[in-house]
């Protein structure tokens, strides 16, 4: 039996979206990312890395939530970033 090709379109978009990614994903990428290249303590290396993240969120498409006053960059807080 075959099955239209609509039914089989909308369960491939469905399970597309369903892979989406998100935030929270993203910014656990971005920060193992940069951990592995940085794992300095010092006040250089901990800027170092702030600029890091956002550099990898800015290149995921994200940019910070001008809604919290607390975001700032580098921010390791998903709710700080939106799309």
């Amino acid at each position: 039996m075959r099955r239209p090709v609509s039914i089989v379109t909308a369960l491939c978009a469905l399970a597309a979206g369903a892979c989406a990614r998100n935030p929270d994903a993203d910014l656990w990428d971005c920060q193992f990312a940069v951990q592995k290249d940085n794992a300095g303590r010092s006040a250089t290396d901990i800027a170092e890395r702030e600029q890091s993240i956002a550099a990898c969120m800015s290149e995921r498409g994200y940019h910070l939530d001008p809604r919290y006053s607390a975001c700032t960059t580098g921010s390791v807080t998903p709710h700080c970033y939106q799309k």
